[in-house]
């Protein structure tokens, strides 16, 4: 390995699309390269930076170029009329092209004062930071590693530290992960008073509507509707101290989200951009199987940590009381996701054929970010949320950009020509924003749990989260359609045995016990003072 400094950049299509490619030179010329065969001399001589390939000023645009390939001078500026033209004749296969031996061999010489960042093999962390279960959350603590027995390149997989895949080799380096201080999170990220929760920050704009909020002793329940699309809602319940603290409440299932049989582990990205890629959190499936972005084991409920068990007794009141107790498929699939320090999932739905409508989560930990925007395609139109084409057809949603325009062209669009509808599509885009604005946006915090439901909401919308501090945890309730599981084995993965006398019923009363309890204590210190006094 070796480090490498970028020395050129340039534009290419590459099937249709305009693409950015960088050329790299190695930092230090003067070093053997790591792909050189073991053993190999060191440069002696120093390196020729007097080679430069040949030059060309297009005609249309006028920049300079150098020529980078073998079949002739191609202008690389995007925005040119002659761009990716050879003999002006678009290029249609870039894999006929060869790079110029010449241009190949051309060296930039780099400012000696420039030093490389850090090392390429680190040093091993301390022990006494390996052994801090805060430091084991941050972020310079979950990157990649070299295996200090075979060499080999490992990066953090498992949330309790770095395993060394290599066949043979037993290297393991350890992360003290918990115990942490739960008070330090909830003083940072939950809710440090035990009456009814306040209201955290939030941010809504069309089609998300707030309704009146509901007290229920000890919870805050907050609905917001999405306008035009009925039976769809997303509603948040607050927690507090209160309910934080209890025997088996949120801070006891923190302290268990450690447990090294929950097996949370980084998993491969099905859609990455690279093979490997990992996902930038920690996770695993229990009950059912649930097929997303990554592919996560399955541990069927019966053999699934109790932790799990009583987070679908809790999250089964928490959906029954959002869909006021009516139409709720038991949740039979629980997903479990784990954040160190800066990692998120970005946007994505929850859309896929085999899930209920229903979706229940409940947040550990530091605080998490949840926002939520309308999908790209059904903003402005488009056919998908990456196409540049536009689809008269495509449902216009509450809130989208330009609806009236939208409908004025929906009803011209048979009638009008391609130089019209190219026009109009033009026009409708002008002033349209990158990214889809936010319209929804609040703050989880420890021992809060959120609730959305509908498929329209997650047909039309996609929703993040983002955790706001050192580690977080998340558990996802859902219902998985037995009927669209082919393997009967895993079909029956949801099943437990249901308990009625280990049913939540959401610490009902737990405020006013609690401020019963604190009168009689009062009473008591006045009545302790008093005799105290007439002695």
């Amino acid at each position: 390995m070796a480090h490498f400094m970028p020395t050129f950049m340039w534009h290419e299509k590459n099937n249709g699309l305009v693409m950015v490619r960088f050329r790299y030179q190695k930092l230090r010329l003067d070093e053997a390269a790591w792909w050189a065969p073991k053993g190999s001399p060191k440069r002696t001589t120093p390196a020729d930076y007097s080679v430069k390939a040949e030059r060309f000023v297009c005609g249309s645009c006028h920049q300079g170029h150098p020529v980078i390939y073998n079949e002739g001078p191609i202008c690389l500026n995007p925005k040119c009329d002659a761009f990716w033209q050879l003999d002006n004749m678009e290029i249609t296969d870039e894999n006929t092209l060869t790079f110029n031996e010449v241009w190949m061999a051309e060296r930039v010489e780099c400012n000696k004062e420039v030093e490389p960042p850090y090392e390429l093999v680190p040093e091993p962390l301390p022990p006494n930071l390996a052994s801090n279960p805060w430091y084991a959350a941050k972020a310079t603590a979950y990157k990649g590693m070299v295996c200090q027995i075979c060499r080999t390149c490992i990066p953090r997989v498992r949330m309790n530290g770095w395993v060394c895949e290599t066949p043979a080799c037993k290297f393991v380096y350890a992360m003290a992960i918990m115990p942490f201080a739960i008070r330090m999170v909830e003083e940072s990220h939950g809710s440090r008073f035990q009456g009814t929760p306040f209201p955290v920050h939030q941010v809504l704009t069309r089609p998300m509507l707030r309704r009146q909020a509901i007290l229920s002793d000890p919870w805050r329940i907050e609905t917001f509707d999405v306008l035009g699309i009925a039976d769809c809602f997303v509603k948040q319940f607050h927690s507090n101290e209160t309910v934080n603290r209890r025997p088996g409440g949120p801070d006891d299932m923190l302290a268990k989200m450690s447990d090294k049989a929950l097996g949370l582990e980084r998993r491969a990205m099905d859609c990455a951009f690279t093979d490997g890629q990992l996902t930038d959190h920690f996770s695993n499936n229990f009950g059912m199987p649930y097929i997303y972005s990554a592919t996560n084991d399955v541990i069927p409920f019966p053999q699934a940590p109790e932790l799990i068990i009583d987070s679908v007794y809790k999250m089964s009141w928490v959906g029954k009381t959002a869909m006021e107790h009516t139409n709720l498929k038991d949740i039979n699939e629980v997903l479990a996701l784990g954040y160190l320090q800066g990692q998120h999932i970005g946007y994505h739905d929850d859309g896929e054929a085999q899930l209920g409508p229903t979706i229940v989560t409940l947040s550990l930990g530091c605080e998490g970010i949840m926002q939520i925007r309308m999908k790209k395609k059904f903003y402005i139109g488009a056919t998908g949320n990456k196409s540049k084409k536009y689809d008269p057809d495509q449902a216009i949603v509450e809130g989208c950009y330009k609806p009236e325009k939208r409908r004025e062209m929906k009803r011209h669009w048979a009638s009008w020509t391609e130089g019209q509808r190219n026009a109009a599509w033009k026009e409708l885009k002008r002033g349209v924003p990158i990214n889809t604005p936010v319209c929804f946006h609040t703050k989880l915090r420890h021992g809060d749990y959120i609730v959305m439901h509908g498929r329209e909401l997650q047909k039309y919308f996609e929703h993040s989260i983002h955790s706001n501090g050192d580690i977080r945890f998340a558990l996802t309730g859902r219902h998985v359609i037995p009927e669209m599981i082919t393997d009967p084995v895993l079909r029956k993965g949801g099943d437990f045995d249901w308990k009625p006398e280990r049913e939540y019923h959401g610490d009902a009363g737990v405020n006013a016990e609690a401020r019963k309890a604190k009168k009689a204590e009062r009473q008591r210190l006045i009545e302790e003072l008093e005799f105290t006094d007439s002695e």
